[in-house]
């Protein structure tokens, strides 16, 4: 539990304004990291790498976010979308 807290934290994941925010940093030293949300039934993966984020929406729950400020709606199982950072 502590491990996801730190993950969501490091990874600017918020969702206290009503709506999921999420600003991606990479730790200087680590290639890449990925990990799952939950958000109102959807289910997403992300995965943060050097120079890009990507979502992936894992269920049939469509998902809209904003992603360092870019509005973002996931609409199918599998629909990915790459973001440069």
């Amino acid at each position: 539990e502590h491990g996801r807290v730190l993950y969501l934290v490091s990874s600017g994941v918020r969702s206290n304004t009503g709506e999921l925010t999420i600003h991606p940093k990479l730790p200087e030293q680590w290639k890449s990291y990925e990990f799952c949300v939950e958000y109102h039934g959807s289910d997403m993966r992300i995965k943060i790498e050097q120079g890009k984020v990507t979502y992936k929406l894992l269920n049939q729950v469509p998902i809209t976010f904003k992603s360092n400020h870019e509005p973002i709606t996931l609409n199918k199982e599998g629909e990915e979308y790459v973001q440069e950072i």
